[in-house]
């Protein structure tokens, strides 16, 4: 019975380590609740899931509540349009 009991956990452990692995990304807000650079940076960090500076269009599919809604439907997406769709959003949100 102990035996099964310690496979048992083994087991668990062993099922439950990739979740345990995943590191969480910087803190973000969905597009449109943006109020500062910060925030933006955030987004963009999380989307940007392989550092390349673009968003592919599986990266924009994964991050869709992050991205700002005037860049929805593009293929791909620059960092520099990113940030400067989501500091417009984030300027008109603070007047």
């Amino acid at each position: 019975m102990k035996k099964l009991f310690i496979l048992g956990a083994a087991a668990l452990f062993a099922a439950s380590a990739p979740a345990l692995a995943q590191v969480s990304g910087p803190a973000t807000k969905p597009a449109g609740q943006e109020t500062s650079r910060a925030d933006c940076d955030a987004n963009w960090k999380r989307a940007d899931a392989n550092g390349d500076g673009m968003l592919s269009r599986d990266e924009i599919s994964e991050a869709k509540p992050l991205i700002p809604t005037v860049l929805a439907g593009q293929n791909a997406i620059s960092q520099t349009d990113f940030m400067s769709a989501c500091q417009r959003t984030a300027q008109s949100s603070k007047e």
